[in-house]
């Protein structure tokens, strides 16, 4: 059963539905997950966003990706697709907003790390290859791709969640994260997941509204069959990475918070995980 696209890949993606043929090589591209990572690497070691310029999905990318989604997704999906579109006016906005949702995480997460670490006197390490392992998602490969820094002493981590493999290359379209508390793999990928996992729900909230002009008030009612759509926006049983509901706080009528209550299983709690992010509230 098809699950709803999570909001970080709409936001990069979704453009009107228009025939396109490849998009364009872009110069300075990486052209792996390794490569990537080693780029993004060098922009926070030289403090230089302009340097992932190259690794951002462009419009030509936005085109290519919206027709591999179509190719595997159904009417009403390709339908609500263009309901978001027509919301957020248009490819320029959606482009704008991931551009600027990398570049605020970036910022964030370098200075983060400098509570830890030097930059001028760190190396890349290597990228975790159990932890970046690749997913299809509806026609577009997408990796969290995790990479260590050497320092000296123990290896941090940088993730950089939702990157995506276009025509020509690797591209960031979701975050940059330093954190140091999430240095063993399994801590970072159930954080990283819940994060996902309420993108995930975000995505189907806004369809829902844009569908029946309300809000729902649990998750259930996602799970649940549609019948003006004739499918549910996301799987049966859908919870967070610790097997919890996701909450759902109605803050105005087309306003929302999501939370996960993280591995503790009781909301309002410090290991609570919440969405939107705090640059989106």
């Amino acid at each position: 059963m098809r699950t709803a696209v999570p909001l970080l890949l709409i936001l990069s993606v979704l453009i009107v539905l228009t025939g396109c043929g490849d998009a364009p090589t872009t110069p300075g591209r990486p052209t792996t997950r390794e490569a990537l990572a080693r780029l993004v690497f060098e922009a926070l070691q030289a403090d230089d966003f302009e340097r992932l310029l190259p690794a951002l999905p462009n419009a030509a990318d936005h085109l290519w990706m919206v027709e591999k989604v179509a190719e595997s997704a159904s009417s009403s999906q390709a339908d609500d697709m263009r309901k978001i579109i027509a919301e957020m006016g248009g490819a320029e906005p959606i482009a704008e907003r991931t551009a600027k949702r990398v570049q605020e995480t970036f910022t964030d997460a370098r200075a983060a790390a400098l509570e830890h670490l030097t930059w001028d006197k760190s190396r890349f390490g290597s990228v975790d290859k159990e932890l970046s392992s690749i997913v299809d998602m509806d026609g577009i490969d997408r990796a969290d791709v995790v990479f260590t820094v050497e320092h000296g002493g123990e290896p941090m981590r940088v993730l950089l969640d939702h990157a995506l493999q276009v025509s020509d290359g690797w591209v960031v379209a979701g975050r940059v994260v330093f954190d140091p508390d999430l240095r063993s793999g399994l801590p970072m990928k159930k954080r990283e997941l819940a994060l996902v996992r309420l993108s995930e729900v975000d995505a189907a909230m806004r369809i829902y509204y844009l569908r029946h002009r309300k809000l729902p008030k649990r998750v259930s009612v996602l799970t649940e069959i549609d019948e003006d759509r004739g499918s549910p926006y996301l799987e049966p049983g859908f919870a967070d990475p610790w097997g919890n509901e996701i909450l759902i706080e109605l803050l105005s009528e087309k306003e929302f918070r999501l939370i996960s209550c993280g591995p503790d299983g009781q909301s309002y709690t410090d290991d609570d995980v919440v969405w939107p992010l705090l640059e989106d509230e």
